[in-house]
């Protein structure tokens, strides 16, 4: 999991204060394509001719995960 806090100033009380906590779960980046090429079997299978052009879902996950902790530069 990738977590995410959000905040927002609250100019009343003059801080900060959380608004939001998020959970990212990452384990089915890498599976994106696959369910892509699920879709437009679904598709093909059940509507026939009216398949809509559906776009293509590259696995980018991994990647930019892996360009995040070299710009982070600490190797631990």
């Amino acid at each position: 999991c990738i977590f995410r806090n959000d905040y927002m100033y609250h100019s009343e009380l003059n801080r900060w204060l959380q608004v939001e906590y998020n959970c990212v779960a990452i384990s089915f980046g890498p599976i994106g394509d696959r369910v892509h090429n699920f879709h437009k079997k679904l598709c093909k299978t059940f509507f026939d001719e009216k398949i809509p052009d559906l776009p293509s879902n590259e696995p980018l996950m991994i990647e930019a995960l892996y360009e995040a902790f070299k710009l982070y530069g600490n190797p631990k």
